[in-house]
């Protein structure tokens, strides 16, 4: 039976060549173009679905009123976070990324610029899920000049089978200490980063701008308790406006509220 289908193909494709190769064509550009749908969409419905916690896990945003204009931005105010766990009992867990310009690092006498980079406060390992190689979550951004790094940089800094925890990077000005290493962020995830420094590196001192809420310069994650509704926590968070930046809003056009 295939046999016979198969011989009536060949008859029918040397009998109109060209109309055949353009069927076939057709055909191989459809199913092709199928796939490759079918993979995109795979993709997008699976952007950071490999973070446990993924469907309580929200970031806030500023939305600026201004005159003439309205803004969101994904930057937000170094106090937020804590200030978000302190006043509403729906928040189990908050932090905060700062992003870090490109860094040239030292490897020997030979250079790397890296710059998928973040300070981050330690609570981030309870938002996100970070699968560890060596160290633990516990103590791994606890200190000042603690830094996290990704397996592919542990390979190319220290060579592969090589701990990578205990020893040092260098940068032009500062030296850190590796506490972990951690298997590279999927690739469709939002937030990639290939190092995170602890928070406590670069914001040391009483005027180090946590108190401020006026400067827009950090991202909040928020990890709601279980049940919780984003919209209603969305709504929650008016009034903090008028509670924590209204009096620096008074000299300025911009009214400044958080949304989720």
């Amino acid at each position: 039976m295939i046999k016979n289908l198969l011989l009536i193909a060949f008859r029918n494709f040397k009998k109109d060549k060209w109309y055949s190769l353009l069927n076939v064509l057709g055909l191989t550009l459809g199913i092709t173009f199928s796939l490759f749908l079918i993979f995109y969409i795979t993709d997008e419905l699976n952007y950071d679905r490999y973070n446990e916690k993924a469907d309580r896990i929200v970031r806030i945003v500023s939305y600026i009123q201004e005159r003439d204009k309205n803004t969101n931005w994904t930057a937000t105010q170094l106090p937020l976070a804590a200030t978000l766990k302190k006043d509403f009992p729906e928040v189990e867990e908050s932090t905060r990324l700062l992003s870090r310009e490109r860094t040239l690092f030292k490897k020997g006498t030979d250079g790397f610029y890296e710059t998928k980079i973040y300070y981050a406060d330690s609570s981030i390992f309870n938002i996100f899920t970070c699968k560890f190689v060596e160290g633990n979550a516990v103590n791994a951004l606890n200190k000042p000049n603690s830094i996290v790094i990704s397996k592919t940089l542990a390979d190319k800094y220290f060579g592969k089978n090589t701990p990578a925890v205990g020893k040092t990077m260098k940068t032009v000005y500062d030296l850190y200490k590796v506490t972990a290493v951690i298997e590279d962020v999927p690739r469709n995830s939002h937030l990639r980063f290939d190092m995170l420094i602890s928070m406590s590196t670069v914001l040391k001192g009483a005027n180090d701008g946590q108190d401020n809420w006026g400067s827009f310069n950090n991202f909040t994650y928020v990890l709601l308790k279980p049940g919780t509704s984003a919209k209603a926590f969305n709504k929650k968070l008016l009034p903090m406006y008028d509670k924590y930046m209204a009096p620096i809003a008074v000299a300025s056009p911009a009214k400044i509220l958080k949304t989720e």
